[in-house]
């Protein structure tokens, strides 16, 4: 009984061994990086076409190696800002969108302190002639150039928390996708049940084979 057992055990871990085994088709694995490269979500067809040809062990390393995690991204969306860090997460609506947003809240402070240091350059000017300055005459430059510093600020502030939050909306959307083409769920798993006979000791069993 006890020999049984053994034979059954070392026939289950071959069999499973056996099952999981794949041949590494190198021309689909490389075709599939190069097309991931280009853009998973630009390329998704042809991805998906490119995959079909790829074994589950493959399809396993390529969600490893080209999935995404959005911390480093966050990082340099919130503290350099002007979209890098969406760059260099491959996500270039966002990037492009931070970055003109970030420059067009740079604009409007760049004019609103032109306007507010024009104002006080006269007051220096003044101060050092010994002339009274008149506060009333410059005070609607000096309003409209502190709004618009103010405005520069909150639109410069808003594209980086949008491209932040965005930094972990698009990783989660990418690998979600990746994962879907990749079917990486390993629906494919299957499980055999094939008699077997010795025939020199007229004993019958059964041998289950696992494919992983």
């Amino acid at each position: 009984m006890k020999k049984n057992f053994i034979c059954f055990s070392f026939l289950f871990f071959f069999c499973a061994f056996m099952g999981g085994a794949q041949e590494f088709n190198s021309s689909a694995f490389f075709k599939a990086e190069e097309v991931l490269k280009g853009g998973l979500f630009e390329n998704e067809t042809e991805f998906a076409t490119v995959a079909e040809n790829l074994a589950p062990l493959e399809k396993e390393l390529l969600y490893v190696i080209y999935k995404k995690d959005g911390t480093l991204p966050f990082c340099l969306n919130f503290f350099a800002g002007y979209g890098i860090g969406s760059f260099l997460q491959g996500d270039k609506k966002t990037g492009l969108t931070t970055l003109v947003g970030s420059l067009a809240g740079d604009a409007l402070t760049l004019s609103g302190s032109i306007f507010v240091n024009s104002v006080m350059t006269k007051y220096n000017i003044a101060v050092g002639a010994g002339q009274t300055f008149e506060w009333e005459e410059n005070l609607a430059p000096v309003l409209v150039g502190g709004g618009l510093v103010l405005c520069g600020a909150a639109v410069k502030a808003g594209f980086i928390i949008y491209s932040s939050i965005q930094s972990f909306r698009y990783a989660g959307e990418y690998n979600d996708t990746l994962k879907k083409v990749l079917s990486t769920n390993r629906a494919d798993s299957s499980v055999s049940i094939a008699p077997v006979m010795d025939l020199s000791s007229k004993e019958y069993g059964l041998v289950a084979c696992f494919k992983l």
